[in-house]
């Protein structure tokens, strides 16, 4: 028998998005620690990858639905379209991989990050 969600996977596409966090979030020793490098000055991202569009994933994040620690549903303020890589992925794994490698190229520029 088919698994219905497998082959959901399979028809999704994914995408990433940054969303400019306020610079309360170093109030965080958690988000501090996963920034060591970064100076008091730094702007402050979030870096994910979602099926959905990066503007509904947004809404998600701020009414608190899926989120990862909170981190957009506080701190968030707008998304930074200019910064994602406007790519699409054919599965999740593929997704996560660019979020990781844009969240880690985004902390060689100066900024912190939190990502998954």
């Amino acid at each position: 028998m088919d698994d219905p969600a497998a082959s959901q996977e399979v028809d999704m596409s994914y995408r990433l998005y940054v969303v400019q966090l306020d610079r309360d979030v170093v109030k965080s020793r958690r988000f501090r620690d996963a920034n060591p490098h970064a100076s008091d000055r730094s702007p402050c991202l979030y870096v994910g990858s979602t099926a959905h569009s990066a503007e509904d994933r947004f809404l998600q994040h701020k009414q608190g639905k899926f989120s990862n620690r909170g981190w957009v549903e506080k701190f968030g303020s707008c998304l930074l379209p200019e910064l994602s890589s406007g790519f699409e992925y054919a599965s999740r794994v593929a997704a996560e991989r660019a979020e990781a490698q844009l969240a880690d190229s985004l902390r060689e520029r100066g900024f912190a990050v939190w990502s998954r």
